[in-house]
């Protein structure tokens, strides 16, 4: 029997030998620590059985599945978990391999991405504290923090659409969660105004989550970054089974070709390098709550944001 072992794990090959083993047979045992070592190998040779790492197959499936389907008519694939209990199976499709994709992302994003950036962030302390750096170089430096801060505030973002996930829906005090997001932005404000037209009795009870507030806060935040306005105004009303918040300016507006645009992820209308993330993050947490926004004219003259939430 050959077997080919594609891993990067020095004891896969321990495991693949013990796993294997039976009396009087013949077992041939190949080891690729690399993609590109097991193409390679699977182009010169064919083998009886792949064994692979689930991560080694599913980061770059694309070339190594179809070279496996190439040279095997009903290849078998050993994925070991973490257990490094083994599944025997036809090769897998791009779809099995995504199954736990979100879980590892989030992983990467969280942990090993924020601690690398948090290191840069102290490494450019130390450069500024400990060295006697010309104002020219000091100014590069402020720029490259700048932007290690911004990506730190893009990763957390982005585990903000994991945890909405993780902690699902209750009854929400819509009202509380709007004062509590106006006293956070205070001092943000750049200039502008920040009312709420509601009357400190009102009561509305929603369905959504501890992350409501960033809806909120992203939503205030566009307005005073982008709206070139002078006030923002919060007036919250009821429709049938719905409780709608509205959230307007009076700034320069959104033309009509890209109202819905903005809510893509990526878009962006900031030339310094925006995430493009924001009101991306604000349509897919009202999803998950099972609620909406749409973007609109306001009559003050800027954009009008109406987010919309069940009643419970």
């Amino acid at each position: 029997m050959d077997v080919i072992v594609i891993s990067d794990d020095p004891n896969m090959l321990d495991w693949t030998k013990e796993a294997l083993a039976f009396e009087g047979g013949r077992v041939d045992i190949i080891l690729a620590t690399t993609p590109e070592r097991a193409l390679r190998s699977l182009n010169e040779e064919s083998y009886d059985i792949i064994i692979s790492d689930h991560k080694m197959l599913k980061e770059n499936n694309s070339a190594l599945l179809e070279m496996i389907s190439e040279k095997m008519e009903e290849p078998l694939v050993i994925l070991k978990d973490k257990e490094r209990e083994a599944v025997v199976r036809k090769a897998p499709s791009s779809e099995d391999l995504e199954e736990g994709y979100d879980e590892v992302l989030h992983s990467l994003l969280t942990h090993d991405l924020m601690n690398k950036l948090r290191l840069i962030k102290g490494d450019l302390q130390i450069l500024k504290l400990e060295y006697d750096i010309p104002e020219e170089v000091e100014d590069h430096i402020l720029t490259i923090e700048g932007r290690v801060n911004d990506s730190l505030k893009l990763v957390q973002r982005i585990g903000k659409l994991k945890e909405a996930k993780e902690k699902g829906t209750r009854d929400i005090d819509l009202i509380s969660v709007l004062k509590n997001t106006i006293r956070e932005m205070e001092g943000q404000m750049g200039g502008m105004e920040l009312n709420m037209s509601i009357d400190d009795l009102d009561r509305y009870t929603v369905k959504a989550g501890p992350l409501l507030r960033e809806v909120f806060l992203n939503i205030i935040k566009n307005s005073v970054e982008y709206s070139e306005g002078e006030r923002v105004e919060i007036a919250v009303n009821e429709c049938d089974e719905e409780v709608i918040c509205s959230i307007e300016d009076n700034g320069e507006g959104i033309p009509e070709e890209k109202k819905e645009l903005v809510f893509e992820k990526g878009y962006t209308s900031d030339n310094e390098g925006g995430s493009g993330l924001g009101l991306f993050i604000v349509k897919e947490l009202l999803k998950h709550y099972g609620g909406s926004v749409e973007v609109k004219d306001s009559e003050l003259g800027g954009a009008k944001f109406d987010v919309r939430l069940k009643k419970r």
